[in-house]
């Protein structure tokens, strides 16, 4: 064969060999991982996912209170979600702090997603997006990513958005004020965990199936990402008693019939076990799903209402709801407060709480507060769990408050 034709044919076997797949056996030197080298390759991939939020019942209403038979929540009218992983990465590469992007955004608008789904009373909601990430394809190169509702809750102590590879998001549990919609928009948490597979330019995310919490997790089929609430809700239930046992606001009501208002000033929520858990500020662990305490905030929790809680639900004796159902005694009567716990050991948090009520008379100065106390039972709250009391009597010591409430854990999916 003479030179020219033999560099001839050199070369259109390196062509051959150019043109055929990484993974062929066809190569000069050791072959690289055709699989590894995608995956450390930025590119555009559509993600999809189905998720939903552990409702009991389909509700045009937010939030609603069944007492003993559970806590719905439901899907609001304008939502949005943040999907945060290591894998996301910004379109181009910058210099500094932007090289980092901020989490997915996903928008739901109860009148345009007419693609939802109704499945054992649970609406899901279907999503898709394209980002450019890092992924490799097949099982082997599955990957965390984590789902936080709701995406406004995705900033740092000083109100700043995140990135979406950061591995916790402070939250504070402060500044509560009792009512049920004021615990729905500004406390409610919610995180999804999802496995994400790759099969060429496509990530479909499904639940890891891991069950962090202490209700009932049915993600079933594997075919939608169910939001786990990270924290627990409390129903208090406040009674004063007298001749006749009254509602806290009716006892009030009935006090300021001789000419001088009184009012509740703020009512603390505190944790009697020496070894009590921080729960004022948390952190929200992204890599292992669990609420942390953060630093050394307070073991109590302080409720204060602009209202003066004179806008609380009130539930009559007359209208007790019996907590036999829930393992329970008594029945849940009295004026309503909700509180938000967050539960800080690893989805639990165990409380002997110590209610105190601080009431005030217009005109007169802090320092002549009357105090009431109650007491609840010793229990553990565990994340995604709604509670509800027998009435929470109160009275003007803490000696005085011997019997405490019963706590039952309301149903559950």
């Amino acid at each position: 064969m003479t030179t020219k034709r033999l560099s001839r044919t050199i070369g259109l076997l390196f062509g051959v060999c150019l043109s055929a797949n990484i993974l062929s056996a066809c190569h000069f030197g050791d072959k690289p991982d055709g699989l590894a080298a995608l995956a450390n390759k930025k590119r555009q991939l559509t993600y999809s996912m189905s998720v939903a939020l552990p409702s009991i019942a389909v509700s045009d209403s937010a939030i609603v209170d069944y007492g003993p038979d559970g806590l719905n929540v439901n899907w609001d009218e304008h939502e949005k979600l943040a999907v945060m992983g290591s894998e996301f990465l910004v379109e181009k590469d910058t210099i500094g702090d932007a090289l980092w992007p901020y989490p997915e955004a996903l928008d739901y608008n109860r009148y345009r997603n007419t693609d939802t789904s109704v499945v054992d009373n649970v609406t899901r909601i279907p999503f898709e997006f394209s980002a450019y990430a890092k992924h490799g394809i097949g099982e082997d190169y599955a990957t965390l990513i984590n789902v936080v509702y709701p995406y406004s809750k995705v900033i740092d102590r000083n109100g700043n958005p995140l990135k979406a590879r950061v591995d916790s998001i402070p939250f504070t549990f402060t500044g509560q004020d009792g009512t049920l919609t004021t615990l729905r928009d500004s406390y409610y948490v919610a995180l999804g965990r999802g496995r994400g597979l790759c099969t060429k330019t496509s990530v479909a995310l499904r639940d890891s199936a891991e069950c962090l919490a202490g209700h009932d997790h049915v993600a079933s089929a594997d075919d939608v990402l169910l939001l786990d609430p990270k924290m627990a809700v409390v129903r208090l239930s406040l009674i004063v008693p007298a001749q006749d046992d009254f509602t806290l606001l009716d006892y009030l009501t009935g006090l300021n019939m001789s000419g001088t208002t009184y009012y509740v000033d703020k009512i603390m929520i505190g944790n009697q076990l020496s070894d009590a858990k921080c729960i004022g500020r948390t952190l929200l662990n992204l890599t292992t799903g669990w609420m942390e305490p953060q630093g050394t905030s307070a073991t109590y929790l302080m409720v204060q209402d602009d209202a003066r809680f004179w806008n609380h639900t009130q539930i009559a004796r007359s209208e007790a709801q019996p907590l036999a159902d829930v393992g329970g005694t008594g029945a849940s009567w009295g004026t309503s407060v909700y509180v938000a716990f967050p539960c800080v050991d690893e989805g639990r948090l165990e409380i002997d709480p110590l209610v105190t009520v601080y009431v005030n008379k217009v005109g007169t100065s802090r320092t002549e507060t009357i105090r009431y106390y109650g007491r609840i039972e010793a229990t553990t709250l565990c994340d995604g769990c709604y509670y509800v009391t027998s009435p929470i009597a109160l009275y003007t010591s803490a000696e005085m408050a011997t019997e405490p409430a019963e706590i039952c854990k309301a149903k559950t999916r």
